[in-house]
């Protein structure tokens, strides 16, 4: 069986499509790239927002929209430990290969510790990084590398850290009841 690496450690391939991938198209997923144009995913697709948000309806019919944006920086970490090299954020919008990884399915009553005495010594779910990063049954998450096939097709953008705010203003327009 053939794996591919994920920051969830090694995970099957699905022998159901010509590569071993899922594929979907999203918008400004979190990815990271390093200084020689290498894409990294490892990401989870659904679920962790990258950004908080935050609309002010001012009293002249504008609306105010402030955004931080965070990156992930246990995450980041996690694929600087992995490949040895430094990456920066980057959103990327696209067609992405992606696996489903299998969770820890802890039941109704299980504490952490009795789910964590069951598992292999090297499964992911005895990492707190990756423990906060997953789901309770099965997740979606991008390979640790996002082969060239699709990373020469994807549109990335740097990623602005920090606060970001923009005003929107209102435009009157006429009604008519019926």
């Amino acid at each position: 069986m053939v794996r591919i690496r994920t920051i969830f450690g090694l995970q099957e391939k699905n022998e159901s499509t010509l590569d071993g991938y899922n594929t979907d198209r999203w918008k400004n997923v979190r990815c990271w790239m390093d200084d020689e144009g290498n894409l990294y995913g490892a990401t989870c697709l659904k679920g962790h927002d990258k950004s908080d948000t935050t609309s002010v309806y001012n009293n002249d019919g504008s609306i105010t929209v402030s955004r931080v944006n965070r990156d992930y920086t246990d995450v980041k970490g996690r694929i600087e430990q992995l490949t040895g090299k430094k990456v920066r954020p980057v959103d990327v919008s696209g067609l992405f290969p992606y696996l489903n990884v299998k969770g820890h399915g802890m039941w109704h009553g299980d504490s952490d510790e009795r789910v964590i005495a069951k598992l292999g010594k090297n499964h992911w779910y005895r990492d707190a990084v990756l423990r906060g990063l997953g789901e309770r049954y099965s997740f979606s998450v991008c390979p640790l590398v996002i082969p060239k096939k699709y990373a020469n097709k994807m549109e990335v953008k740097e990623m602005n850290i920090g606060m970001m705010e923009e005003t929107v203003k209102a435009e009157l327009r006429e009604w008519s009841v019926i």
